[in-house]
């Protein structure tokens, strides 16, 4: 590991001395110090290592080094990234790219933190940094109200016919097989920027639209659908910025299904078969509307955000028992994130949120009422520090969180949610 980190900056400095590229790198550390729950397997014992929702440690998240450059005419040029994620697994990212004229760039390649989002602080721009190192725990939940970015390895091209509109085509050519592959699962955006007002966005995100999926035992279902995704970033007011998000994925509709379902002969374990309709299902993702917020006082600031996801529909006739629909939870998500600069140095900030799942009214399929919602959340103040040359450099904060799901004790009694507390600890050295 050690050897892969030294070879990778060797080789970026001596890159930058030999074609005068832009170099530079990054090394983050973090753990989780101290931990625990409320639950009875845990009997108050404290832990080290280990994160929400996972079994692994800390130490070295991640070390990246990076160069990129262009030629003197700016008609060529392109980046690579050199990176690792704990011990082994080192990747190496990148792309080259031509720009013949100021109206037309062709990229080839891939940035798996993606490119043309349209996102605002609704997600990495909502904990920056802090999510990278794990000291918060983001979730990536508004991807479905925002364009992500495009991520995939294949060809960008970027076509600026007149000022302020910029319009984007990706294929992600690297998946292979059919044509229809590659070309179904395109991304085409048609962004504007209104001087002086935002910027007003539309993405398309192909999906072949073929491939129908359901789950008996969970009574879920689910479709590969392309999705439309509009975006309103204001910026006319002072101090305020605001991001408006739509996502709305198209029905998929098909004869035949991939059904998962428990196992005849053993009913704790599932099966999965490739079911033949006598009717077409038709599958509807949820709608999904995002709100993001900015306030930036100068030494006091506040950033929240809300997403819905609702209206979740599966038409199949006798799949589920009955001639009739299905229908999927309504799920909300919301953050709020106040922060307070002592210095130009130490910021303190307090990260909350909720997670609230109501469910759908099933009754007619599933022969149960519907439970009450169940409400996750978290509650996290947490402070940064930071050179006079760079972002925050130190993290550290206290988390408190639950999923808000009941659970049930070796009697079948049910428990209340199990409550998990984090004493997360993050470095970042940039160069």
């Amino acid at each position: 590991m050690k050897k892969l980190i030294a070879i990778a900056v060797v080789f970026v400095l001596v890159a930058g001395a030999a074609f005068a590229a832009d170099v530079g790198g990054e090394l983050i550390g973090s753990i989780s110090f101290l931990h625990s729950d409320s639950s009875e397997a845990t009997d108050g014992k404290l832990f080290a290592g280990g994160w929400p929702g996972t079994a692994g440690g800390g130490g070295l998240r991640r070390a990246r080094a990076y160069a990129g450059g262009q030629n003197e005419e700016g008609t060529f040029g392109g980046w690579f990234r050199f990176e690792t994620y704990g011990p082994g697994n080192p990747n190496f990212h990148g792309n080259a790219w031509w720009k013949p004229i100021d109206q037309f760039k062709l990229m080839l390649g891939v940035n798996p933190d993606g490119d043309y989002a349209r996102d605002g602080v609704a997600r990495w721009g909502f904990y920056q940094v802090a999510g990278d190192t794990e000291v918060v725990n983001e979730h990536w939940a508004f991807g479905a109200s925002f364009y992500d970015g495009w991520s995939q390895n294949g060809a960008e091209l970027t076509l600026t016919p007149i000022e302020n509109l910029q319009i984007f085509f990706g294929v992600p050519f690297s998946n292979g097989g059919e044509a229809k592959d590659s070309f179904g699962n395109f991304h085409a955006q048609v962004a504007y920027d209104i001087s002086g007002i935002g910027n007003l966005a539309l993405t398309y995100k192909g999906g072949l639209g073929d491939s129908l999926t359901a789950n008996q035992r969970k009574n879920t279902a689910g479709g590969n659908g392309s999705t439309l995704l509009l975006y309103f970033g204001l910026s006319a007011i002072e101090n305020l910025g605001v991001d408006i998000g739509l996502g709305y994925t198209l029905p998929v509709t098909a004869d035949k299904i991939k059904v998962t379902s428990p196992d005849p002969t053993d009913p704790s374990k599932d099966q999965t078969a490739l079911v033949t309709l006598s009717e077409n299902a038709t599958y509807s993702a949820p709608i999904a509307i995002g709100l993001g917020l900015k306030y930036d006082g100068g030494a006091f600031g506040v950033k929240t955000r809300f997403q819905v996801q609702l209206g979740e529909t599966f038409k199949a006739k006798d799949l589920f028992g009955v001639d009739d629909e299905l229908k999927g939870d309504t799920v909300i998500d919301f953050d709020i994130l106040p922060y307070f600069a002592v210095n130009d140095s130490l910021t303190v900030l307090l990260s909350a949120g909720l997670k609230i799942t109501s469910p759908a009214d099933n009754e007619k399929i599933t022969s149960q009422k519907p439970g009450d919602a169940v409400t996750g959340w978290h509650v996290e103040p947490y402070v940064t520090v930071k050179s006079s040359w760079w972002a925050p450099n130190f993290y550290m904060g206290f988390r408190l969180e639950s999923d808000g799901v009941k659970g049930t004790d070796a009697s079948g009694k049910e428990t209340d949610p199990v409550v998990k507390w984090f004493v997360p600890i993050g470095i970042v050295f940039s160069f």
